[in-house]
Parts: structure tokens; C-alpha cells; sequence
């Protein structure tokens, strides 16, 4: 029996490509010093991130192309946006360098687990990493008014972020190694 093929041109993954379009928007009008409007670039693509997956679950429209490249806009977007900062100095390279080690890990190893048709599904931790990200990456943005604090609350939230963005791949890889245990003794 053949199975029926995805309709991938739906309002969801719609939305991702968007979010995927931004980016070089995005990054034109860091560079160009137009920050506020890269900011309302980047708090655009957000928005269609929290949108793109309610919508895919209402109506059903959940497809593997959008499971593929939702969590790559959102990398891709925080990415663009952490490095922009740090070259513009209002993020320290350091969180940026854990975030980059992080994602490579995660793509490789989602790779490898797929590659034997292994795969493990995102857990609550990566999502509030991930949007605690975009909360401190938007702080980021006004980070010369946090400077008169003793801690600056986007350079904490970003801290935070990167935190638990480690601690969720240090969960993955768990699950992963189970999913694979799993598997193994499945055959």
C-alpha cells in the first residue's frame, strides 16, 4: 500500500521558511546599524516560531519537512542574532562559543541517530532553553540600559539560557542512549 505524501505547502511550514528568509534581513540591517529594526526582525521570527507549531497541531498539519526545519530556523535565527551581539560587543563570546559547541553536538548526534533510525524527540527543557534564549537575546538588545545594574539582568537570563540549554543536551544524550539500548535490544 503506497503512503499518501505530506502536503508541506501548509500555513505552518509556511511560517518556517519565513523565519528562515528573515535571517539574512536580519543580519543586513544589524550590519547596516539599523538594530532596532533587526530587532523587530528577529522578535518577528519569534512570533511565527511560537506560531508555526500551534497551528501545525490544530489542524493536523504536522509534517516531517516542518519537524526537520523548525528547530533549524530557530538555531539558525538565535545563532545569527548571538553572533551579531558579540561582534557588536553587547554579549560576551564565551556563551556563544557554549551555544555553537552545543548545536554542532546536537547535529551531529541527531545525525548519527538517524542515520540508524533512531529518533529522539524534543523534551520541555530544549523548548524553555530555547525561549528563555530569545527572552535573553531580546534583553541583549537593550543591553547598554542594563549596564547601570550591578548584574545585568540580559547577561544573567543569558547565562541562564545557555545553562539550560546544556543541561537539555545532557538530557538528549540520555535519551538517546536509551533510545539506542531500546533499539539494540529490540533486534
Amino acid at each position: 500500500m503506497k503512503k499518501a505524501s505530506e502536503n508541506i505547502w501548509n500555513l505552518a511550514n509556511i511560517l518556517t521558511i519565513l523565519r528562515i528568509a528573515l535571517i539574512p534581513i536580519y543580519v543586513a540591517a544589524y550590519i547596516k546599524g539599523y538594530q532596532y529594526a533587526a530587532f523587530i526582525v528577529f522578535l518577528a521570527a519569534s512570533l511565527t516560531d511560537l506560531l508555526d507549531g500551534r497551528i501545525a497541531r490544530k489542524y493536523n498539519w504536522v509534517t516531517n519537512l516542518g519537524k526537520l526545519m523548525d528547530p533549524i530556523a530557530d538555531k539558525l535565527m538565535c545563532l545569527a542574532v548571538l553572533i551579531s551581539l558579540t561582534a557588536s560587543r553587547k554579549v560576551h563570546c564565551i556563551p556563544v562559543i557554549l551555544v555553537i559547541v552545543k548545536e554542532l553536538l546536537m547535529l551531529i548526534g541527531g545525525s548519527y541517530l538517524l542515520s540508524r533510525g533512531i529518533v529522539v524527540q524534543s523534551q520541555i527543557i530544549g523548548k524553555a532553553a530555547q525561549w528563555l534564549l530569545i527572552t535573553a537575546l531580546c534583553l541583549c538588545f537593550f543591553h547598554d540600559f542594563f549596564t547601570i545594574w550591578v548584574l545585568p539582568l540580559d547577561v544573567i537570563l543569558l547565562w541562564i539560557a545557555v545553562i539550560m540549554a546544556l543541561l537539555a543536551l545532557i538530557f538528549y544524550a540520555i535519551d538517546a542512549s536509551k533510545a539506542a539500548r531500546d533499539r539494540r535490544s529490540i533486534q
